[in-house]
């Protein structure tokens, strides 16, 4: 792997929604100059099981750390490469085999199959698990410290054997499912700067100890690969500082923000240009073979997720409804309501959940009017609007936003 992070779209809104929103966004964050689309760090208040009394004081951290899921949210997973490291380092720290895997047999198929999936719920559990008997909160900094950066997953011989890191991102960006569909990726760049930013599909698959480790071992492979001591020259984590924060500026010599819209890494434009030293065209190749032939059989089972993602383009154009998205994909509804079914999902549920959240996030970080999001979000009108949000989240969108839910 290069970066773990996350991406997204940018986002395609009209000329006076981007406007509008652009001199507060500046000022929230001098790094964030346009909207892009993604998904809300805050999710259905409702499966809280709050009402609107008992989300006023709470604040977006109490928010997070309740356990929140959507009917209609994918089986996310993760790769074996991904999960291998924690269950070697228990098994190196003294528990046996057998006891990792009488509490996380899914995790331990990665030490028989090397092209095992791990859901995200198993792969976070297990690193509830490992953190608790290292007795070491900031185990993701520290394990990625001492894990070899030759060590990777088949993504991550794609990118570094590469002629050059923007061609290796590139791939990196288009094959990250296979690492953990749970996010999503894109690079931007401004004048001197490249910023690579992951978002998650969902904030409950937010993970603070495989960002941090993801973040440490990307550092540790462009300072081998590419020959450069300092490789970032900014690192951005969405979640409060924890007790440990100063270890944070140690390990990255460089600032480091947290609290933010987004988790990205910072880094010289220039290095999109480097070529990874020892690069071999021929294992590039060879890899990028079977990483493609890896993506399309994930590809192959999601409908659901195509379907998400169609929904989320077409929003804008007012072309996110059943007819217009099995147009596109050249069947007949009935065809894609039985497809859907077979996953366990229901289109209108999907089309729900993309519009909560993109309401969410223009909630949370634009000062957006509410009637401009239902034209947004393709709603004929704010009262369509402002039912469909109650329904979703048990409270109103001026509830959600006047309680600290929203920049």
């Amino acid at each position: 792997m290069f970066f773990n992070l996350a991406p997204g779209l940018k986002a395609q809104f009209t000329l006076g929604f981007f406007m509008g929103s652009l001199l507060k966004l500046i000022l929230f964050n001098a790094n964030i100059c346009k909207l892009k689309e993604g998904y809300c760090r805050t999710e259905l208040l409702a499966w809280c099981n709050m009402n609107e009394k008992q989300i006023e004081g709470l604040d977006r951290n109490e928010v997070y750390s309740k356990n929140m899921s959507l009917e209609t949210e994918p089986a996310y997973s993760v790769s074996a490469s991904t999960v291998r490291p924690l269950i070697e380092y228990l098994h190196d720290k003294g528990m046996s085999h057998a006891e990792i895997k009488a509490q996380h047999e899914g995790a331990m198929l990665c030490l028989a199959e090397s092209d095992a999936r791990v859901s995200v719920n198993e792969y976070h559990a297990l690193w509830k698990t490992t953190i608790a008997f290292s007795k070491n909160e900031a185990l993701g900094l520290n394990l990625a410290l001492t894990q070899n950066c030759l060590e990777m997953g088949i993504v991550g011989h794609v990118v570094f054997n590469s002629d050059t890191m923007r061609l290796g991102l590139e791939n990196y960006i288009r094959l990250f499912r296979i690492v953990n569909d749970s996010l999503l990726l894109y690079l931007d760049e401004d004048f001197n700067h490249g910023h690579l930013v992951f978002r998650h599909q969902s904030i409950k698959h937010y993970c603070i100890p495989d960002i941090e480790r993801s973040f440490v071992i990307s550092a540790k492979r462009c300072q081998y690969w590419l020959g450069v001591q300092q490789p970032f020259v900014g690192v951005y984590f969405q979640h409060k500082p924890p007790s440990y924060a100063e270890q944070y500026r140690k390990v990255f010599k460089c600032p480091v923000y947290f609290n933010q819209p987004d988790s990205k890494i910072v880094f010289d434009r220039k290095a999109l240009d480097l070529p990874p030293k020892h690069h071999n065209p021929s294992l590039k190749e060879a890899t990028l073979q079977y990483a493609n032939q890896l993506l399309d059989e994930l590809r192959q089972t999601k409908l659901s997720e195509q379907i998400r993602r169609m929904i989320e383009r077409s929003l804008n154009h007012k072309e996110s409804d059943v007819q217009s998205i099995a147009q596109k994909l050249n069947m007949s509804k009935e065809a894609l309501y039985k497809r859907l079914k077979m996953e366990g999902q229901v289109f209108q549920k999907l089309l729900d959940n993309v519009r909560l959240n993109k309401a969410c996030q223009l909630l949370t970080y634009s000062s957006i009017s509410p009637t401009e999001i239902a034209y947004i979000l393709g709603f004929s009108e704010l009262s369509a609007f402002s039912r469909a949000f109650k329904r979703w989240t048990g409270v109103s969108p001026r509830v959600y936003r006047a309680n600290g839910l929203s920049y």
